[in-house]
């Protein structure tokens, strides 16, 4: 998985677009602040390319700041980016990479992404 590390710094759409139309990107694609709950992730499921919301994991974020505490070790933000998963909302989605792109172009995209 690609920008599993927080922070991340915004990547462009062209930025985007260009890592996909690398021979094989690795998917998923994280894109944005995890602090903010606000990124997003290309993702593959199904044949078909979507840019979702990430959702975090609530349950699995609770377990493990409570195994954190339990044995004493800290619990940073950044923790929470490991519990992002791109089940969220599909902003935009296409079976073809060049469909998929077409779609990226025709939605806003955020600064933070």
């Amino acid at each position: 998985m690609i920008g599993r590390m927080a922070p991340r710094p915004p990547w462009s759409r062209q930025g985007v677009v260009q890592y996909l139309r690398d021979p094989s990107p690795h998917l998923p694609l994280l894109l944005g602040s995890p602090h903010l709950h606000g990124g997003v992730a290309v993702v593959r499921e199904e044949g078909v390319y979507r840019l979702r919301r990430l959702a975090c994991d609530e349950a699995g974020l609770e377990a493990f700041r409570e195994q954190q505490h339990a044995t004493g070790k800290p619990f940073y933000p950044e923790h929470v980016d490991q519990f992002q998963r791109p089940t969220g909302a599909v902003l935009a989605e296409a079976a073809s990479l060049d469909d998929f792109v077409t779609a990226l172009e025709g939605i806003p995209w955020e600064p933070g992404w």
